[in-house]
C-alpha cells in the first residue's frame, strides 16, 4: 500500500516438520518445503535474529538521501 514505513505491521513466521512460512500482516509472503530426500537444517537448534539491515540484494537500491533510520520493535512471541 506504499506505507510500509508509515505504520506498525505484524511478521510471522509459521514452522513445522515439513515447511516454514512467513507472513507480513497475514499475507504469505514466502515457504520453503521441505525435501524428503534431503536433509532439514531446521533440525537442528535456530535462533532468531533481528535487525535493521539497509542495502544489499533483497531490499534493492537505497536512496542516499537515507541517513538515520529508527528500527522499533513493540514485541516477540514465540509459541511452541
Amino acid at each position: 500500500d506504499g506505507q510500509l514505513l508509515d505504520k506498525f505491521h505484524i511478521a510471522s513466521v509459521v514452522w513445522d516438520e515439513n515447511k516454514i512460512s512467513w507472513y507480513l500482516d497475514d499475507v504469505k509472503t514466502h515457504e520453503v518445503i521441505r525435501e524428503k530426500d534431503i536433509g532439514w537444517d531446521l533440525e537442528n537448534p535456530q535462533y532468531l535474529k533481528v535487525n535493521l539491515a539497509i542495502g544489499g540484494t533483497g531490499g534493492g537500491k537505497v536512496d542516499p538521501k537515507i541517513q538515520r533510520a529508527e528500527f522499533v520493535l513493540d514485541y516477540i512471541r514465540v509459541y511452541q
